[in-house]
């Protein structure tokens, strides 16, 4: 078993960036109801996921698979292997929505195993959410590239206060966030969001379980 995942990883890790190489080259008071806990937490789990998302908006890269490429996520092979509900069920799930729904269920893991940190990572993704993604753009081709992150930088200097930049040079240096990091896809490995790709294969993954569709397509 352990052989078989760590062969489906591999393949499915190949697919996964040779798409990517091949479409990125061509181409975010008055009496109130009482809020309850619940609430509160769905609230927060709401808002840190569109946080996330204008963070590190790779449901944009999806979006453009799904555009550029009827096949995807499947290769021209492995598309003939598999029938047209099956193709389509495959591209639901590896979508902008799937993908949102996967960062929805990582932030309530998150908000569950670190409810300390909730309210920092709402505060601190606030602020800098913004600049993260305006160069997530602009180092991809996305959007207004480097304009965008231009202005996004003179926008938070503008209002930086020696109180914000202390918490945002702690959030970026301190090994407290470190759990916000891999929120974020930022792993160990690869600071600029090299988390995706484990985020993808994850995706494809559990899509093609739930679309009853055999890792055994992907082998050549």
């Amino acid at each position: 078993m352990r052989a078989s995942m760590l062969k489906f990883r591999r393949i499915a890790s190949m697919v996964m960036f040779g798409l990517a190489v091949c479409f990125m080259g061509s181409a975010y008071a008055e009496s109130k109801p009482a809020v309850t806990e619940p609430q509160i937490q769905q609230s927060d789990a709401e808002r840190l996921t569109d946080l996330v998302l204008r963070s590190t908006p790779f449901d944009k890269i999806f979006q453009m698979f799904l555009n550029q490429n009827p096949n995807f996520p499947m290769t021209e092979e492995a598309v003939t292997k598999i029938d047209a509900a099956q193709l389509q069920c495959l591209r639901e799930r590896m979508s902008p929505a799937g993908f949102r729904e996967n960062r929805r269920q990582a932030v309530e893991q998150f908000i569950q195993q670190h409810p300390d940190q909730v309210q920092d990572a709402i505060q601190i993704l606030e602020q800098v959410g913004v600049v993260i993604g305006a160069y997530f753009e602009m180092v991809t081709g996305f959007g207004d590239g480097g304009d965008a992150a231009a202005e996004a930088v003179a926008a938070l200097s503008e209002n930086m206060t020696p109180e914000k930049e202390k918490q945002f040079a702690d959030f970026f240096t301190s090994d407290k966030y470190q759990p916000i990091y891999v929120l974020l896809l930022f792993d160990d490995d690869d600071a600029s969001g090299g988390g995706f790709d484990k985020v993808a294969v994850k995706m494809l993954s559990e899509a093609m379980n739930n679309c009853n569709v055999s890792v055994s397509v992907l082998e050549e």
